[in-house]
């Protein structure tokens, strides 16, 4: 608001000077922040996604709110990556954005979330949205065998061109089974004769 005062002091030729004083204090009480939202999703191909969070109104001083990831089906540095951190606004600035980086990987795997917080606001206080929720939607297809008898080892003998690896989901539509590749599976062993896939 603004707050008026008077100023009053002696000079050296004995008489008194008086000043009026204006003094402008801005309130953090009226300026809120939040997230704009509380859910979003995309696919894994978006690999740059912006979360926006908008203050309810312009400030005249700086405003900062801390951030969080706190949960989630994904696991940061491997499907995602976004280090907690500090997300400020400069005076008048209404709208900043935290970035999350989606890692597009090759593997056929379950959408997963990432769910993130806001903490401790500086110069305002929260509004209605302060936790968020990501969905990455998995693009990712099964590696299918293309049929027939050959090498496993060959990657023309798969749909997709690449020889599976762990992670990946194989799919022999001849035989009707579904393999994930783990550690302990990397040949579909009940289907493989000497790198040869057998029906």
């Amino acid at each position: 608001g603004l707050y008026t005062g008077v100023v009053w002091a002696a000079s050296g030729d004995g008489f008194e000077d008086r000043w009026v004083v204006n003094l402008s204090v801005a309130s953090t009480s009226a300026v809120s922040v939040a997230l704009a939202q509380t859910n979003d999703s995309g696919s894994e191909i978006y690999t740059t996604v912006a979360i926006p969070v908008a203050l309810g109104t312009a400030s005249a001083l700086p405003v900062s709110v801390n951030y969080q990831v706190t949960g989630g089906s994904a696991v940061r540095n491997v499907d995602y990556v976004l280090a907690d951190g500090v997300l400020t606004f400069t005076p008048g600035a209404l709208v900043s954005n935290i970035y999350l980086t989606v890692v597009n990987d090759g593997n056929v795997e379950a959408d997963k979330t990432v769910t993130l917080a806001l903490f401790t606001p500086t110069n305002a206080t929260f509004g209605a949205f302060t936790n968020y929720t990501y969905t990455i939607i998995d693009n990712d297809q099964p590696v299918r065998w293309l049929g027939g008898t050959g090498s496993w080892f060959v990657a023309t003998n798969w749909d997709l061109g690449h020889v599976p690896g762990l992670g990946d989901i194989v799919v022999i539509t001849n035989a009707g089974s579904t393999v994930m590749l783990t550690n302990a599976v990397v040949n579909l062993s009940a289907f493989t004769l000497a790198g040869t896939v057998m029906f």
